[in-house]
């Protein structure tokens, strides 16, 4: 049977010879069209077809929460889930017995948490590392406790809330700067011939926890408590400068050390340090480190991710900025925006890029005519030249 889709198939010939390949000797087999009169026979038939499906595509700021998510990490780290979910339960049958962390109230797990953050302050590597994995696998919503997805995002979000408010966010911060002026890593990582994701472990932990916290705090439901809104609010505030973020830390260990006066007030080490930059500005740091080839164990798709959340949460999405050119525009005196854009390019449909995009590509990759004819004649030059390297050759072999 013969495919209806395949070039050429159900329509005549092209030339009117019967053959199909342009020839005129009824011989040879149909020369299939090329990429370009290919492609532009392909879009005239989409754009003529009415019933050519169209692509699942939004456009828009994010996508959904668990997607949102989801994308942080990589099939690499599949085995990581259960290695943090065994730090957390190791770390949590020395200090709780007898209970699971959704058995707890919440005084409970804010006193477990104080304890976490006080055990951070090691000089030990290895045991850092585990504490942070134990505080990552509470991020993560502590899935081993949970029947279904709605409860993981559920206590995801609730575990990053009660994070935030015990000051997680300044000393995960505080330890991802210690992690960026590590020279011992950078120069270990430029020696490698290959990197592989054994060396950013500690930042890939680090960055997991901080894009956690911002992607479930930065979400906004209508069934969250007062408190929940304000502490988006304040987080949104302290985002922009990191004194603000060890000021709020401050507070909210002197606001919590009344009822929890038997745990020791951590403070995250080499808390004055730093300047007064917004985050956003560290991990565009990170990003050039990374391109200029000072830092190649980086994990750039974390940071990316980061830093896409924090400018986004911080400076706000497209309703936000069509709200501001609304507001100035009514302030300047200026008329009204006809239409909004961002609404405009979400009603178009996706579709493949214009045809003549490929022809300006090849006229801009062409050489000029000039070039051409130079590259001729040089070919023809070196073609005497070879010809009579050969000549000599064969007339020295037979001497």
């Amino acid at each position: 049977m013969e495919d209806p889709a395949a070039p050429g198939a159900g329509s005549p010939p092209s030339n009117g010879n019967g053959n199909g390949n342009g020839n005129g000797n009824g011989k040879g087999k149909a020369v299939a069209p090329k990429g370009r009169e290919a492609f532009r026979s392909q879009r005239r038939e989409s754009e003529g077809s009415v019933d050519c499906p169209t692509l699942e595509f939004e456009y828009g700021d994010a996508d959904g929460h668990a997607a949102e998510l989801s994308e942080l990490y990589s099939y690499t780290e599949n085995l990581e889930f259960t290695t943090n979910r065994r730090c957390f339960e190791e770390d949590f049958k020395t200090q709780v017995e007898g209970k699971e962390w959704l058995e707890l109230e919440e005084d409970a797990q804010k006193a477990y948490v104080m304890g976490l953050l006080d055990r951070l302050e090691v000089v030990s590597r290895e045991r850092r590392l585990k504490v942070a994995r134990a505080v990552l696998y509470l991020a993560q919503g502590t899935f081993a406790e949970c029947d279904s997805e709605v409860d993981v995002l559920h206590w995801s979000r609730y575990n990053c809330f009660l994070l935030y408010q015990m000051g997680t966010f300044s000393a995960f911060l505080e330890l991802l700067h210690m992690e960026i002026d590590n020279s011992q890593a950078c120069s270990s990582a430029l020696r490698k011939p290959a990197i592989s994701i054994a060396d950013s472990t500690e930042l890939r932990v680090l960055l997991s926890v901080l894009y956690l916290m911002v992607e479930n705090i930065r979400l906004e439901r209508e069934t969250d408590s007062c408190g929940w809104r304000t502490a988006r609010e304040t987080f949104r505030t302290e985002l922009s400068k990191e004194r603000q973020l060890r000021q709020g830390y401050r507070d909210r260990v002197s606001a919590t050390s009344s009822s929890l006066s038997h745990l020791p007030l951590s403070t995250p080490p080499g808390f004055s340090t730093h300047n007064e930059e917004p985050f956003a500005l560290l991990l565009f740091s990170m990003v050039t480190k990374f391109c200029s080839g000072l830092a190649p164990h980086f994990p750039i798709k974390k940071v990316l991710l980061l830093l896409w959340k924090v400018v986004m949460f911080t400076l706000g999405g497209f309703e936000h900025l069509q709200a501001l050119k609304v507001q100035k525009r009514a302030e300047l005196g200026l008329p009204p925006l006809a239409e909004d854009s961002i609404q405009v390019v979400k009603s178009m449909r996706a579709a493949s890029p214009p045809s003549y995009t490929l022809d300006l590509g090849e006229s801009q990759l062409a050489p000029p005519p000039s070039k051409l004819r130079g590259r001729r004649g040089s070919r023809r030059v070196w073609a005497k030249a070879d010809s009579s390297v050969v000549t000599l050759a064969s007339q020295k072999s037979r001497f």
